[in-house]
């Protein structure tokens, strides 16, 4: 799967959300929080 089109569908989920009125600070705490979730800096044993 290429990051672009992976980014593509991140993209179009983000616009959706800020559509509906979601508030922008809390989609961004939101995709933060899912980046260090899955990030092996913040998580080193992810890279185990």
């Amino acid at each position: 799967l290429s990051i672009r089109k992976s980014i593509s569908k991140l993209d179009h989920a983000v616009s959706e959300l800020i559509a509906q009125g979601k508030d922008e600070e809390e989609i961004t705490r939101e995709l933060n929080s899912i980046i260090q979730k899955h990030s092996t800096k913040t998580n080193p044993e992810l890279a185990a």
